[in-house]
């Protein structure tokens, strides 16, 4: 996929540039360095797909070896829940819950279509949540990556009252919690 070239070949540059300024900068440049890393960019579209994302992964875990002085074989997820870092596909879940919360409370028309549960059934059962979506059913493998029909799933497994904070700020920090507390 060319986005993941794009992303891999930003992230290797943005790395090359840390290791020579590391001696030269403190920790709070290092971290601001961190995140001007292109790991946001084009992860609701590539950062579903899991074999094909283990050299972003790989570049995330070298620059986070840099930052916080992590040695080479030792496993990266301790030093992004102290650091409350999330991993790349924690971050791609996270931006694509995001693009469901704007969709879900009218913030911003999607180009797909999303049918709650609610609507679909008409008693009032358990399972009848409004914020519960449906998941739409997809015949190739591909379809089963696209944001729209995997982001159910990640919409659907976080917590509801995850999924009921009143604002897109307070959600994107509830949901990060959520994701870094599972490491």
């Amino acid at each position: 996929m060319y986005i993941l070239t794009v992303i891999c070949s930003k992230i290797s540059k943005s790395l090359n540039i840390m290791i020579k300024l590391k001696p030269c900068l403190s920790n709070p440049s290092l971290f601001n360095r961190y995140y001007s890393l292109y790991l946001t960019y084009g992860c609701v579209f590539c950062g579903n797909y899991g074999v094909l994302l283990s050299p972003v992964i790989k570049l995330q875990n070298k620059a986070l070896g840099i930052v916080d002085d992590v040695p080479l074989m030792e496993p990266i997820a301790p030093h992004c829940a102290c650091l409350n870092l999330l991993k790349f596909p924690d971050i791609a879940k996270l931006n694509t819950c995001l693009l469901f919360y704007d969709h879900l409370n009218g913030n911003k028309s999607a180009t797909f279509s999303l049918t709650q549960v609610s609507v679909q059934h008409r008693k009032s059962t358990c399972s009848t949540s409004s914020t519960v979506v449906v998941t739409e059913s997809f015949r190739s493998n591909l379809r089963r990556f696209c944001p729209s029909v995997i982001g159910t799933y990640f919409w659907n497994d976080i917590t509801l009252e995850i999924r009921h904070k009143p604002s897109k700020n307070v959600f994107k920090k509830a949901c990060k919690y959520y994701y870094v507390v599972q490491y």
